[in-house]
């Protein structure tokens, strides 16, 4: 597992994410079908599974409050946290990392 950062993405257990993004934009890197991206406070929290078949879990936190976005917190600017360490089997067992390391 490499851990490489650049001005604009992150890499991450042979995944790339983007440093600044918004939910929606986050929409074409993770896959419908195995991904997810879910709002959780002020955090969302993201899993995908990478090319080598591994789930990652990374957490973006928004850069503005959650009550001056409005409905529109999907197109709100959220910027990259943190990223699990290791892979997961699943999806579920990556949201849990997320959801214990939202704190």
């Amino acid at each position: 597992m490499r851990n490489e950062n650049t001005a604009e993405f992150v890499f991450t257990n042979y995944y790339r994410l983007p440093r600044k993004t918004t939910m929606e934009n986050l929409d074409g890197y993770v896959g419908s079908g195995y991904g997810a991206i879910v709002k959780y406070g002020d955090k969302v929290i993201v899993t995908d599974v990478s090319y080598r078949g591994e789930f990652i879990a990374a957490i973006y936190k928004f850069d503005r409050k959650a009550e001056s976005m409005g409905s529109s917190y999907v197109e709100s600017d959220i910027t990259f946290l943190k990223a699990s360490e290791k892979t997961f089997e699943d999806g579920g067992h990556a949201i849990e990392w997320a959801l214990q390391n939202c704190k």
